[in-house]
């Protein structure tokens, strides 16, 4: 059978087929070069060294985790578009509120982890009014009472590494030389 009679079809602009199942071997030569490669542009006629017609977009067969990640990135947002360097209404606390519990849909351990972040890490901050304004906001729409001290210290911890010195800092990486503590 020649090669002109199997069948080929185009996968966004490289050829795939019988004769491209595996990557090219090392050997293959990029088209007018004499440099190695392992696809080229479909000018040149070159295989797509995968088969799969679609990948897929990855973040659809993550497990639930990343989304509970950005689910808590959502609800600091939210509570933080809300708060306001002054008391908030009662149609504002009741708009804040019912927004996040909606976008929580009946998670109070999120809610109880942006709460606790926002108060540990905002501690002795100029921003602290407004984050215990959130953290508020964030109790009220049923953040999980127990979890959230176990969250305020991991706050605390987040705000002390985000004040250490860079691990690249080149002060620490000089042979030699002690560093100022």
């Amino acid at each position: 059978m020649s090669r002109n009679s199997r069948p080929e079809t185009m996968l966004h602009g490289y050829r795939s087929g019988p004769d491209c199942a595996a990557p090219p071997r090392p050997a293959f030569r990029a088209a007018g070069t004499g440099v190695p490669g392992i696809a080229v542009s479909w000018q040149s006629g070159a295989c797509f060294p995968y088969r799969s017609a679609t990948l897929g977009n990855m973040a659809d067969r993550r497990p639930g985790p990343d989304r509970d990640r950005i689910l808590v990135a959502q609800l600091t947002g939210t509570a933080g578009h809300h708060a306001r360097w002054r008391e908030l209404t009662g149609d504002e606390e009741a708009a804040a509120v019912a927004e996040l519990r909606e976008l929580a849909g009946g998670r109070g351990d999120l809610l109880a982890e942006v709460a606790g972040i926002l108060e540990g890490a905002s501690e002795g901050e100029l921003n602290e009014p407004i984050a215990r304004q959130s953290a508020g906001l964030c109790r009220k729409a049923g953040a999980d009472p127990e979890a959230i001290p176990a969250w305020i210290e991991e706050g605390r911890r987040r705000k002390a590494n985000a004040n250490r010195p860079p691990f690249s800092d080149p002060h620490y990486r000089r042979p030699g030389r002690q560093a100022d503590t």
